[in-house]
Protein backbone atom coordinates (compact mmCIF):
# COMPACT_ATOMS: atom_id res chain seq x y z
CA UNK A 1 0.00 0.00 0.00
CA UNK A 2 1.14 3.16 -0.47
CA UNK A 3 0.68 6.24 1.57
CA UNK A 4 -0.43 8.79 -1.08
CA UNK A 5 -2.80 6.24 -2.53
CA UNK A 6 -6.21 5.58 -2.06
CA UNK A 7 -7.06 2.95 0.40
CA UNK A 8 -9.95 2.05 3.03
CA UNK A 9 -13.46 0.11 3.52
CA UNK A 10 -14.60 2.77 0.93
CA UNK A 11 -12.82 1.27 -1.84
CA UNK A 12 -14.41 -1.56 -3.54
CA UNK A 13 -11.28 -3.66 -4.80
CA UNK A 14 -7.62 -2.63 -4.63
CA UNK A 15 -5.17 -3.31 -7.83
CA UNK A 16 -1.36 -3.75 -8.04
CA UNK A 17 -0.49 0.26 -8.65
CA UNK A 18 3.14 -0.69 -10.12
CA UNK A 19 4.61 -2.24 -13.01
CA UNK A 20 7.72 -2.17 -14.66
CA UNK A 21 7.66 0.78 -17.76
CA UNK A 22 10.32 -0.56 -19.64
CA UNK A 23 7.84 1.16 -22.47
CA UNK A 24 8.86 4.32 -21.28
CA UNK A 25 11.45 5.42 -23.87
CA UNK A 26 14.73 6.60 -22.14
CA UNK A 27 13.47 5.95 -18.42
CA UNK A 28 14.81 2.44 -17.82
CA UNK A 29 13.65 -0.15 -15.45
CA UNK A 30 11.49 2.67 -13.47
CA UNK A 31 8.16 2.16 -11.71
CA UNK A 32 4.91 3.50 -12.94
CA UNK A 33 3.41 3.48 -10.11
CA UNK A 34 -0.76 5.29 -9.04
CA UNK A 35 -4.16 4.88 -10.03
CA UNK A 36 -2.52 5.59 -13.84
CA UNK A 37 -0.94 2.08 -13.48
CA UNK A 38 -4.15 0.28 -11.66
CA UNK A 39 -6.75 1.08 -13.61
CA UNK A 40 -5.88 -0.64 -16.99
CA UNK A 41 -5.74 -3.51 -14.92
CA UNK A 42 -9.28 -3.38 -13.78
CA UNK A 43 -10.31 -2.14 -17.43
CA UNK A 44 -8.80 -5.16 -19.11
CA UNK A 45 -10.48 -7.63 -16.60
CA UNK A 46 -13.45 -5.81 -17.45
CA UNK A 47 -13.14 -6.69 -21.52
CA UNK A 48 -12.21 -10.00 -21.01
CA UNK A 49 -15.30 -10.55 -18.39
CA UNK A 50 -17.90 -8.93 -21.07
CA UNK A 51 -16.07 -10.77 -24.07
CA UNK A 52 -16.84 -14.02 -22.26
CA UNK A 53 -19.65 -12.87 -21.09
CA UNK A 54 -21.39 -10.73 -23.84
CA UNK A 55 -24.83 -10.58 -21.39
CA UNK A 56 -23.04 -9.16 -18.23
CA UNK A 57 -24.18 -5.88 -17.12
CA UNK A 58 -22.07 -2.97 -15.62
CA UNK A 59 -23.96 -3.50 -11.95
CA UNK A 60 -22.87 -7.18 -12.43
CA UNK A 61 -19.57 -6.82 -13.00
CA UNK A 62 -19.07 -4.60 -10.35
CA UNK A 63 -20.95 -6.40 -8.11
CA UNK A 64 -18.67 -9.68 -8.76
CA UNK A 65 -15.76 -7.73 -8.98
CA UNK A 66 -16.36 -7.10 -5.57
CA UNK A 67 -16.95 -10.60 -4.40
CA UNK A 68 -14.05 -12.14 -5.83
CA UNK A 69 -11.56 -9.88 -4.98
CA UNK A 70 -8.34 -11.77 -3.01
CA UNK A 71 -8.20 -11.13 0.99
CA UNK A 72 -5.52 -8.42 1.79
CA UNK A 73 -3.35 -9.01 4.94
CA UNK A 74 -4.98 -5.23 6.32
CA UNK A 75 -8.75 -5.76 5.76
CA UNK A 76 -8.96 -1.77 5.89
CA UNK A 77 -7.12 -1.37 3.07
CA UNK A 78 -9.89 -2.11 0.71
CA UNK A 79 -13.52 -3.47 1.27
CA UNK A 80 -13.53 -6.62 -1.49
CA UNK A 81 -9.79 -7.28 -1.14
CA UNK A 82 -7.06 -7.26 -4.22
CA UNK A 83 -7.98 -7.70 -7.99
CA UNK A 84 -7.71 -11.72 -8.66
CA UNK A 85 -8.91 -12.41 -12.30
CA UNK A 86 -9.31 -16.47 -11.77
CA UNK A 87 -11.31 -16.00 -9.04
CA UNK A 88 -13.43 -13.16 -10.97
CA UNK A 89 -14.02 -15.38 -14.04
CA UNK A 90 -14.63 -18.01 -12.07
CA UNK A 91 -17.44 -16.89 -10.13
CA UNK A 92 -19.23 -15.07 -13.42
CA UNK A 93 -18.78 -18.45 -14.91
CA UNK A 94 -21.19 -20.33 -11.62
CA UNK A 95 -23.60 -17.19 -11.89
CA UNK A 96 -23.98 -17.73 -15.76
CA UNK A 97 -24.43 -21.75 -15.06
CA UNK A 98 -27.04 -20.75 -12.27
CA UNK A 99 -28.70 -18.59 -14.68
CA UNK A 100 -28.56 -21.31 -17.56
CA UNK A 101 -30.16 -23.57 -14.70
CA UNK A 102 -32.83 -21.26 -13.18
CA UNK A 103 -31.98 -21.27 -9.98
Amino acid sequence: MYPWSNFGRWVNIAAPGCAPSSWLVGIPAADFCGTSAAAPQVTSLAAVALALHPSLTPPSFAAALAASGAPLPDAGTAAGGVLDPARLLAALDAADRVRVLGR
